[in-house]
């Protein structure tokens, strides 16, 4: 686990340092605007981002958990602040650096999303389309790929959802593990009413007609 005790003094902190980030960045100040991101990891948990950039995704994830559920607050500063550093890269033509640190702040994000804990920071949940949109083209991690299903699921479109899973079950030669995440997924939709399914962009026939390609396999 992380050692930092997040309290409202932090987040107020966190909010006044990003927005600061945010205006360097738009007048196109980039390295102190990577400064500042380093200084307010250093200032809020006595870790700078070299850390979190060498942590694995679900590495990243695990050590905010306490009782297996992740710290909200702290997932979502971290992944504000690596997502702003991945944008600073990409600008500086860095794009294989800053893809890899869109998909760790990705995968961060999500898992705070899904989390059913209270936060003050959740206006920041809208902004997971645009990360996930800013790594599509890319091949995604396994990890990743689970969590933007779950993600699409959460808010009930289906049709993205599983736009996702097509891909995670490509590149992962429709494993047993992804066929297994692929019928959980569909289980789940079909346990809907049809309304719903049908908001979300898919129909209970289609779902039966893939729900029983995938049990064949």
């Amino acid at each position: 686990m992380l050692k930092s005790n997040f309290s409202k003094r932090l987040t107020d902190q966190f909010e006044e340092s990003f927005e600061e980030v945010l205006n360097l960045t738009k007048n196109k100040n980039y390295d102190k605007a990577l400064q500042l991101i380093d200084g307010t990891f250093s200032n809020l948990f006595r870790l700078n981002s070299l850390f979190f950039n060498s942590m694995s995704n679900d590495n990243l994830v695990d050590i905010l958990k306490v009782g297996g559920e992740i710290e909200k607050d702290k997932a979502i500063v971290i992944s504000k602040l690596l997502e702003q550093r991945a944008c600073i890269l990409n600008i500086q033509g860095k794009e294989n650096e800053s893809f890899y640190i869109y998909i760790k702040a990705l995968n961060l994000f999500i898992e705070a999303f899904l989390c059913d804990k209270d936060t003050d920071l959740d206006k920041y949940f809208k902004d997971i389309p645009n990360m996930i949109e800013k790594t599509s083209g890319y091949v995604l991690p396994e990890e990743t790929s689970r969590r933007i299903v779950n993600y699409y699921k959460e808010v009930g479109d289906f049709a993205s959802a599983e736009d996702y899973l097509y891909e995670l079950l490509d590149v992962t030669e429709k494993n047993t593990e992804s066929i297994a995440f692929a019928l959980e997924f569909y289980d789940s939709l079909l346990k809907l009413d049809d309304e719903t399914l049908e908001k979300g962009n898919l129909s209970r026939e289609e779902i039966l007609e893939v729900k029983n390609f995938f049990s064949q396999k």
